[in-house]
Parts: C-alpha cells; sequence; structure tokens
C-alpha cells in the first residue's frame, strides 16, 4: 500500500522571483493527514492561507499557474507543486513572503534538493490517486491533452516549434524518474516573446541563470542539461499542474503541444466529472470507443471520431468508404469555406494548408491502425515523414480523397503512405511513421 507523505521539519529557500522580480521566501513545513497543499501569505496581516486546489486557480498571470483566496495569491506555482508532486509528497504547509515563488535556477531540482535534504516523512493513511476509468480528452486548434486510463502515472509529450527540431518524450513518473529525467529542465522562451513579456511588466526577475531564451536559429544562450530539455520542461510544468487535482492521477497522459491554459481546463473538466459523479477521487467519463472498430462502410465521422481522439476544428476525416483491416483504407474530406483554417489561408484566396493534408492522411492511417484490438488504447503520434510531395492545391468545394496503405505496424511504431486527391489528381503524398503511446 501507498501511504501519504509529508516533510519531517521546515525548511526555508529564497530568491528573486520570475515574473515579478520580488524577493521571495518559501518554508516547506509539516502537515497533517489529508491535509492536502496549502500556502500561507505571511507577508499579509492574519496570514491567509491558500489551499492548492483547482477552483482557487485564477488566470492573472501569464504563461504561469496561479491560485487565490479572497485578496491573497501566488503566481508561479507550478515548479513547487511538480516538485511536491515529483517526491510524493501529500501533506504539506508552505509559507511564502511575497506574491510569487522564488525561480531558484528556473527548473523544479533546487526545490525537490530541499526536500530531500530535509527528509520525507510516511504518514498512517493511504495514498489517494484520481481513478481514471474512461479517456478524457480535450483539444484547442493545435493543441491536445488525451487522458487514459492506466496502473502508473506516465507522460508522453510531443513539442515542436519553429525555431527547433519536433521533442518527443515518454517517461513513466516515479520518484527516480522525475528526479533524474524531469526535475533539472529549466524554463524556456524564444527569443521573440523577450519583449512582448517585457511590454506586460513581467520576466522582471529573468537571467541566464533561471531560464533559457532560445534565438532564431534554434540556438539557445546556456548549454543545455539534455538535448530535449524543452519537452522535459514541459512535462515538469504539466506535472505542477495536475497537482491542483490534489493528488496524482492513475493515467497514461498524452500531451501535444499543450501549456498552462489548456492543461487547466483538461483539470477543471476532470474536477466536474468528479464532482458529479460524488466520488472525490474517482472520475467517470461518458466517452466511450464502444464497438466502433467493428462498424463497415460507409464509416461516418460520429463513429470515426469514437475511435480517434482528434475533436472540432481538427477532426480531418468525414468518412471512410473503404477498409481491409490492418492493410488499407479510403476516406475523404469534404472540402468548405466553413473551415477555420481559411480565415488565415488566405483571405481572399482560400487554399487548404498542405501540412492539413498530410493530417488528414494521418487520421485516416490512425483510424485504420486504432480499430486492432491490440491498438485501440494507443495513440498515434507523428513521428516523422518521409517522401513528402504537395503537387496540387485544394480549395473550397473539393472532395479530398484519402487513400492510405498500412506498410508495418509494431509494438510502438507503425509506418503507413498514403496519396491525396481531388478528381483524380494527386494533391499531396507521403510516407508516414508514427509513435504508438499508450
Amino acid at each position: 500500500m501507498d501511504y501519504q507523505q509529508t516533510v519531517k521539519n521546515p525548511i526555508s529557500f529564497s530568491g528573486i522571483s520570475l515574473m515579478l522580480g520580488v524577493q521571495s521566501s518559501l518554508t516547506f513545513k509539516p502537515a497533517p493527514i489529508d491535509y492536502g497543499i496549502v500556502f500561507v501569505r505571511t507577508d499579509l496581516p492574519g496570514q491567509p492561507q491558500i489551499k492548492v486546489d483547482i477552483v482557487n486557480h485564477v488566470s492573472e498571470i501569464a504563461r504561469c499557474t496561479s491560485i487565490r483566496n479572497g485578496k491573497a495569491c501566488v503566481h508561479s506555482i507550478e515548479h513547487v507543486l511538480s516538485a511536491l508532486a515529483g517526491m510524493r509528497i501529500d501533506n504539506a504547509i508552505v509559507e511564502i513572503s511575497a506574491p510569487e515563488t522564488p525561480a531558484a535556477d528556473g527548473s523544479a531540482l533546487p526545490y525537490v534538493e530541499l526536500l530531500k535534504q530535509v527528509g520525507i516523512s510516511k504518514q498512517d493513511a493511504p495514498r489517494q490517486y484520481f481513478q481514471i476509468t474512461q479517456a478524457i480528452s480535450i483539444s484547442e486548434a493545435d493543441k491536445q491533452l488525451i487522458m487514459l486510463p492506466a496502473a502508473q502515472f506516465q507522460i508522453t509529450f510531443a513539442f515542436d516549434h519553429p525555431n527547433l527540431p519536433t521533442q518527443l518524450t515518454s517517461i513513466t513518473i516515479d520518484e527516480s524518474s522525475y528526479l533524474e529525467q524531469v526535475a533539472p529542465a529549466r524554463t524556456f522562451c524564444f527569443a521573440d516573446e523577450v519583449e512582448f513579456l517585457k511590454a506586460q511588466g513581467l520576466g522582471k526577475g529573468a537571467s541566464s541563470d533561471n531560464v533559457i531564451v532560445i534565438g532564431e536559429g534554434g540556438t539557445p544562450d546556456n548549454d543545455l542539461r539534455f538535448q530535449d530539455e524543452m519537452v522535459r520542461h514541459k512535462i515538469l510544468d504539466l506535472i505542477g499542474d495536475l497537482y491542483l487535482l490534489g493528488c496524482i492521477p492513475k493515467a497514461h497522459l498524452t500531451a501535444i503541444r499543450s501549456g498552462h491554459e489548456l492543461n487547466v481546463k483538461l483539470i477543471k473538466n476532470i474536477f466536474e466529472q468528479s464532482r458529479e459523479s460524488g466520488q472525490k477521487k474517482q472520475v467517470e467519463h461518458s466517452t466511450k470507443v464502444g464497438d466502433a472498430e467493428k462498424a463497415t462502410p460507409p464509416i461516418e465521422a460520429s463513429e470515426i471520431y469514437k475511435v480517434l481522439e482528434h475533436r472540432y476544428p481538427f477532426q480531418m476525416v468525414d468518412r471512410i468508404l473503404e477498409i481491409e483491416d490492418g492493410k488499407r483504407g479510403v476516406g475523404i474530406k469534404n472540402v468548405t469555406i466553413n473551415e477555420l483554417f481559411f480565415q488565415g489561408h488566405f483571405p481572399g484566396k482560400p487554399v487548404m494548408p498542405a501540412v492539413l493534408q498530410l493530417e488528414a492522411l494521418a487520421q485516416t492511417a490512425g483510424y485504420l491502425i486504432k480499430r486492432l484490438p491490440e491498438h485501440r488504447a494507443n495513440l498515434g503520434l507523428f513521428a516523422g515523414a518521409d517522401r513528402v510531395k504537395f503537387r496540387n492545391s485544394v480549395v473550397p468545394g473539393d472532395q479530398l480523397r484519402l487513400e492510405v496503405e498500412i506498410i508495418t505496424i509494431r509494438k510502438r511504431f507503425a509506418k503507413a503512405k498514403g496519396k491525396a486527391s481531388v478528381n483524380g489528381k494527386t494533391t499531396a503524398e507521403a510516407e508516414m511513421t508514427f509513435y504508438l503511446g499508450g
């Protein structure tokens, strides 16, 4: 049995905060069973308390996680919460002398080392988890989070940016893996974001000691601790945000380009489901795959997206016309002027972005793969694309025919080739490789 834990004795840490640039002192103190994590603003009259809970979350400062109780607030709590979650500390009082936590070195490592130094005390009560019983997903534009039931806590994260190669990693989170693979990853931003933050009066405490700045060519201004340090820091932040639930979920969480805003929306979704079910630490969700993998052509979008996790406006397959399980399939995408991407691509001359043709082929392949029972719970993430050619434009009114052939499927990877066409004319073709998480 897993037992709840707290810190053995008080221990403190001080430094400059990242966003506000204020001097901040923070002290971890032991707390009783089922107390949770509670911040105490020692610099304010009455020393008001703010419990770490999704109901106390507020969006007041960009690019960080904040909580508030009345006039008392604490900003940039995600690294502290990530360290507590990573070290499996369920109960703690966190006294703080300012409205923002110390930035430390931009990672959670200084906090982890502090907690290891003071020691962790086991408590006489079982640890609580959120038991995820069915898939939960949320998406916005090109960002997505999918949570699947699992026996342990695992995060798979895909992060990309025009100035960086795609970074993809998957980590089963325990104390050892968190300490070695997640906690040291530091805060980062891109050079073109620096002036934006300064214009908002933020980043006043930022320096090369606590932030990695990535230039236009993708070159960091600091030596990296990991080749993929950026995606590892995204995982660090996500763990911290998840601790707003009050405990860690037993789930496999897959994230695509997610950040604090989408993280919090998923957590609120989980919380609402939990409250409606009347179960404090167990979540029921209505999303079911059902028997969709048994469907026969023509297969409509309502059935396709019981299998695929994508949601509007990122559903790129309207119907499956032909299918040979594990071998090949043909889908269609009806392209209309109402597609959101036409608003900016291009005003007055709408053209479907070529990469979205590739996405439509990938979703068709994903449906074929996920129909197979052994891959039902997997999430297919792009791992590579070869022999990509875009030959003709696709415009409103076109019907995009999506022909996909599976080349190979293994336990963790699959490869497929696809061709998109309109009225018999090829518009795009590629060989696609997928990482099968789950």
